[in-house]
């Protein structure tokens, strides 16, 4: 994480859990502060990206989010052994410029699944 994303910080979240927090920049160059938070449960459930100052539709399944602005991630299931942090932010990177596109379009772009890939780097 200091090497790929050194702006992002390890901080205790809420809950008594921890969460890495900090601000990723679009290709745009838009910047949006972000929070991957982990679980009390980790690593059987998967950490969670959300992201402040982003707008969710009612049918938020258009932009793969929830309503309380977690990013939908994983569409092939989540494997906590090939899954790492920064992995996590790049696939959050390319969700934000996927969101910047969506809207002007209203239509979703790229593949609906480039984790594995990205974790692999």
């Amino acid at each position: 994480m200091e090497l790929n994303f050194p702006q992002f910080e390890l901080k205790p979240d809420c809950y008594g859990g921890l969460c890495w927090v900090g601000e990723l920049r679009s290709s745009s160059g838009s910047a949006y502060p972000v929070k991957l938070l982990y679980p009390d449960n980790y690593p059987v459930d998967e950490p969670r990206v959300t992201v402040d100052g982003i707008h969710v539709p009612a049918d938020n399944w258009s932009i793969h989010c929830t309503r309380t602005r977690v990013l939908c991630l994983f569409t092939r299931g989540y494997n906590p052994g090939t899954i790492t942090a920064a992995a996590l932010l790049r696939r959050s990177q390319e969700w934000l410029d996927n969101y910047e596109i969506w809207l002007k379009t209203k239509k979703w772009p790229g593949k609906e699944n480039l984790i594995h890939r990205l974790s692999h780097r």
